[in-house]
């Protein structure tokens, strides 16, 4: 059904998606009329696109850069080019958050796709309130929130606990 082999893939009666942000997209315009989460006003919705492509792009990009290797080549450490990448990643989240969320005064599908992987870099490094004010306190905002605690909390444990196995 998925010709890449990725996960997380949906079916839904005969149609088939895979990637989450298609997904999370997919699920919410297709079974709720509240578009809180993905307004319906285009430069709205077209910020909350560019964040989740940035996801993909550059967030998601970082954490495999830092994560692959250890994980699944067996090295002991983060390499230097990766933990670069997080921290770009880190300056430009920064500088996107000139809000209370990545896109304006309410949560929306940008927050919740982009916490999960910024979580997990929060992993590998740790994200310095001095450098990085503003991705600081998203980040504890989005901790406070149900969709963090039910969506977030669990996948984050077990990522946590295979990086203490595997790191030195």
């Amino acid at each position: 059904m998925n010709p890449q082999h990725t996960v997380p893939m949906l079916k839904d009666d005969d149609f088939v998606v895979w990637d989450s942000h298609a997904i999370s997209v997919y699920l919410l315009t297709k079974y709720t009329d509240d578009d809180s989460l993905y307004p319906i006003e285009h430069k709205k919705r077209a910020l909350i696109d560019q964040r989740l492509h940035f996801d993909t792009g550059v967030l998601f990009v970082a954490l495999r850069a830092a994560v692959d290797p250890v994980a699944f080549w067996g090295e002991s450490s983060i390499r230097p080019d990766a933990l670069m990448k997080i921290r770009t990643a880190y300056e430009f989240t920064d500088k996107f958050l000139t809000d209370k969320w990545l896109v304006g005064d309410e949560i929306t599908l940008a927050d919740i796709c982009c916490v999960a992987t910024i979580s997990s870099l929060n992993e590998l490094v740790p994200i310095d309130l001095n450098l990085y004010p503003n991705l600081s306190q998203w980040l504890e905002r989005c901790e406070d929130e149900e969709f963090y605690k039910k969506g977030n909390q669990p996948g984050l444990q077990q990522f946590s606990a295979l990086l203490k196995s595997k790191l030195s």
